[in-house]
C-alpha cells in the first residue's frame, strides 16, 4: 500500500496526508473529505461496502485528512486557501485517473471547492458528491460557533448526534478532538468570504433526513454551485455516512455507474 509524502506540501501543512482505505490499482479513485476534526475512520465501513457493490468496477478508495494532533494556524482564510492548495498537491497523484471527489459536511465544502478549481484549471475531476454539508451561501451560519466555549460546541456536536457517550468524556476527545472540532468549524465558516466557483459536472448531494444542520432544503441550493445535480435523502443525522454505510454505497455505486455508462 502506498504512502504518499511530499516535501513541497509539507511546507503548507504538515499534517495533510492521504490514507488508502482500498489499494486495488482500480481504473479510478474517490477521494472523501472527513468532516471537522474527522478522520479516515469515517469511511472505513463505507469503503468496504463500495467495493463489495461495485465487484469488478469498485474504484479505490482514499481519505484526505489531517492529523488532529498537530499543531493548528489561525482558522482564517489565509489558512483556508492554503488547505485548498496542499489538497489539490495531494492529489496530483490521482490526476492520471478519473477522479471522484466526495465530503462531507466541512468535507463537502473541501470537496466542492477543489472540483471546482480542478475545473477551472482543466483537470478532469468525473464527479462530485456532497454528503450533509451546508452550501457556500449558509456556512456563515458557522460563525457563532466559534466564539462558543466548550461545553456549548460539545452541546452542538452531541446535537447532531456525532459524540457516543463514551467518547465525549474521555480526556482524548477533550483535549485533542474538540480542539480540532473546533479549528475546522471556523476555516469552514472563513469560506463565507472566499470567491465560489461553480463546478459544472455530475454532481450528487445526500443528506439525512434528520439532520438539523444540513437540512433537506438547505441542500437543495447546491444546485446554485454544482450542477448537474441530483439530490437524495436517506434515514439519519448528519453523520449518516458512518451510521448507514451500506446504504450510502449503493447510493453511490448507482451515480457513479450512471456516469460510466454515460461516457463522462
Amino acid at each position: 500500500m502506498m504512502h504518499l509524502d511530499f516535501n513541497e506540501v509539507a511546507q503548507v501543512d504538515t499534517a495533510l496526508h492521504v490514507r488508502h482505505l482500498t489499494d486495488t490499482a482500480s481504473k479510478s479513485v474517490v477521494v472523501c473529505l472527513p468532516s471537522a476534526g474527522g478522520s479516515a475512520m469515517q469511511f472505513k465501513s463505507f469503503a468496504h461496502c463500495l467495493h463489495d457493490t461495485c465487484a469488478q468496477d469498485a474504484p479505490d478508495v482514499v481519505v484526505l485528512e489531517r492529523r488532529v494532533d498537530k499543531m493548528r494556524p489561525p482558522a482564517n482564510l489565509e489558512t483556508l486557501n492554503s488547505r485548498i492548495s496542499a489538497s489539490k498537491a495531494l492529489l496530483e497523484v490521482h490526476s492520471r485517473r478519473p477522479l471522484v471527489l466526495l465530503g462531507h459536511s466541512f468535507g463537502g465544502y473541501l470537496a466542492h471547492q477543489i472540483a471546482a478549481e480542478f475545473a477551472s484549471e482543466r483537470r478532469q475531476v468525473s464527479a462530485l458528491i456532497i454528503l450533509g454539508s451546508l452550501p457556500p451561501s449558509r456556512i456563515d451560519v458557522l460563525k457563532s460557533f466559534c466564539a462558543e466555549d466548550d461545553e456549548a460546541l460539545l452541546n452542538l456536536v452531541q446535537d447532531l448526534n456525532g459524540v457516543p457517550e463514551v467518547v465525549k468524556n474521555s480526556d482524548l476527545f477533550q483535549r485533542v478532538y474538540l480542539p480540532a472540532i473546533r479549528h475546522e468549524l471556523c476555516l469552514f465558516a472563513a469560506g463565507s468570504v472566499r470567491p465560489n466557483r461553480k463546478f459544472s459536472g455530475p454532481s450528487l448531494v445526500v443528506g439525512g433526513t434528520r439532520d438539523t444542520l444540513a437540512t433537506t432544503d438547505l441542500l437543495q441550493e447546491w444546485s446554485q454551485w454544482a450542477a448537474p445535480l441530483r439530490q437524495v435523502s436517506v434515514p439519519g443525522d448528519h453523520f449518516f455516512p458512518s451510521g448507514a454505510p451500506g446504504i450510502l454505497a449503493k447510493i453511490v455505486a448507482g451515480f457513479l455507474n450512471e456516469i460510466r455508462l454515460s461516457g463522462r
